[in-house]
């Protein structure tokens, strides 16, 4: 399972509210399929990540993984968005920010690839 997160400047209300979107997005993606492992691409560290990978596993998620957790060699350090990117293309189920380029590339690679339109879902 995959999320995309956007850095932005978020006010509290703000970073509340996008969870509780992110969160109904999941379960929808989850209620298809079994699924039991979450991939954050991301490189956000903090508070705010935190909260939300404690919001996940309250809500069932046992196995978060973020792409900071990946042990990545000098070659992977400068490739490491074609790594996020390619974990995404194979995941069972994709959601990313509607507005993204770097979603939008990963949604053409998986149409490609011939995942199930259903399977991609946007926050």
């Amino acid at each position: 399972m995959l999320f995309r997160l956007v850095q932005k400047q978020r006010s509290q209300a703000h970073a509340t509210n996008d969870d509780v979107k992110c969160l109904e997005k999941l379960d929808g993606g989850r209620r298809k399929r079994a699924l039991d492992i979450m991939y954050l691409l991301t490189n956000e560290k903090g508070e705010w990540m935190e909260k939300l990978q404690a919001a996940l596993r309250k809500d069932g998620w046992n196995t978060i993984v973020t792409s900071n957790d990946l042990e990545l060699d000098s070659e992977g350090v400068d490739t490491n968005m074609a790594i996020d990117m390619d974990i995404a293309r194979k995941a069972a189920v994709f959601v990313g920010n509607g507005w993204s380029s770097f979603t939008s590339n990963i949604n053409h690679r998986r149409l490609v690839d011939g995942k199930e339109p259903i399977s991609i879902r946007f926050w």
